[in-house]
């Protein structure tokens, strides 16, 4: 989310900083903006594509996203209740 309006095609640099990593840059293009509004503050839903990445950045951005669903499916699942698995009448 964004407190600026961007127009699409517009192309940015987006900083991210992951836990004991430098700070990541990479280029993004707007595909779209998305106007929210709470609390009387003109805030946006930026939409947006990588783009001109490097192909080492590219790895290292799906290797850490990989890492992260790994990390929030595990989560998920292990605060689930066991299955309890139902009978199989077919056999008899």
């Amino acid at each position: 989310m964004v407190n600026t309006f961007y127009e699409p095609r517009n192309i940015l640099t987006l900083a991210m900083r992951f836990p004991d990593q430098a700070l990541f840059k990479a280029s993004i293009e707007v595909l779209r903006v998305d106007l929210i509004e709470a609390q009387h503050i003109r805030t946006y839903r930026l939409h947006a594509r990588f783009v001109r990445m490097a192909p080492q950045s590219q790895a290292f951005l799906m290797q850490y996203i990989m890492q992260c669903q790994r990390e929030h499916l595990a989560r998920h699942y292990s605060a689930c209740p066991p299955l309890k698995v139902a009978k199989n009448y077919s056999d008899q």
